[in-house]
């Protein structure tokens, strides 16, 4: 053999000898790749060689396409296979696991205090027409109230002091029916769940001193009329949690219907 292709063949092997590792299993191998390609290998094990992968490092579990690429068919970033709540609501943080950080929060906050308050729900000034970057969040709520179809929720909807007492007690009732509406027909929840209540401008948070606290008092909020039904869900976590060795919660939840 001649120096110069002995030469280039030690070259070829030295450059690319890592690539044509030994498979790890036999399952790896691809065994129609052709000679001049072997070995054609599947180290990620996602059902897609090497040879045509585009995303060699796939996750165990996830599930892809014919490229080795993931799905992730609501972007969240956590792929088809591993997430556990594959239908989040564009917009939202996840966890590890694909489920909404915030519906978490939230359920958290009806089970401690056996109310949801919403202080960002923006409507068409003087109407109660729903703006387009209020759904997210009411998105959320309707995630945490399809898992409590058996709760009776009062929604209450407040102003700050600006305008009559008259318009502002209309324009509250109306938005709460509107917000209603949108997570009756969004989350197929069942309308007799729900009462609508206008509360205007009667229950402040803080005093409408400054735009700030305004905005404070402009609320939404989802009170839960009968809470024994949360009360037992907190013993039962209780009760869990402690056979887990997990502290258990402070107490059950508070009654915030009197504000």
């Amino acid at each position: 053999m001649r120096p110069q292709v002995a030469m280039t063949l030690l070259a070829l092997v030295l450059v690319t000898g890592p690539a044509f590792a030994t498979p790890a299993t036999l399952q790896h191998v691809d065994k129609n790749a052709p000679c001049f390609r072997w070995p054609a290998v599947d180290m990620d094990g996602d059902g897609v060689f090497d040879r045509i992968d585009h995303c060699p490092n796939t996750p165990k579990g996830c599930t892809v396409d014919q490229w080795g690429c993931e799905h992730d068919s609501d972007n969240d970033g956590v792929c088809d296979g591993l997430d556990k709540c594959p239908d989040t609501p564009a917009g939202l943080r996840v966890d590890a696991n694909g489920c909404p950080i915030e519906v978490m929060e939230k359920e958290t906050e009806l089970l401690d205090t056996g109310m949801i308050r919403l202080q960002d729900i923006n409507f068409e000034t003087g109407k109660a027409d729903l703006l387009p970057e209020s759904l997210p969040r009411l998105d959320v709520v309707g995630q945490v109230l399809s898992k409590w179809q058996e709760l009776r929720i009062e929604i209450g909807g407040h102003t700050d002091d600006r305008g009559s007492t008259t318009m502002n007690q209309k324009l509250s009732e109306a938005r709460a029916k509107s917000v209603a509406s949108y997570l009756v027909q969004k989350f197929n929840l069942k309308p007799e769940q729900f009462t609508e209540k206008g509360y205007g401008k009667s229950r402040p948070l803080v005093p409408n001193t400054n735009e700030l606290n305004r905005s404070k008092n402009r609320r939404v909020e989802f009170v839960v009329q009968n809470k024994d039904v949360l009360k037992r869900e907190v013993e039962k976590r209780r009760v869990l949690q402690k056979g887990e060795g997990v502290p258990p919660p402070a107490q059950a939840p508070a009654d915030t219907t009197k504000k």
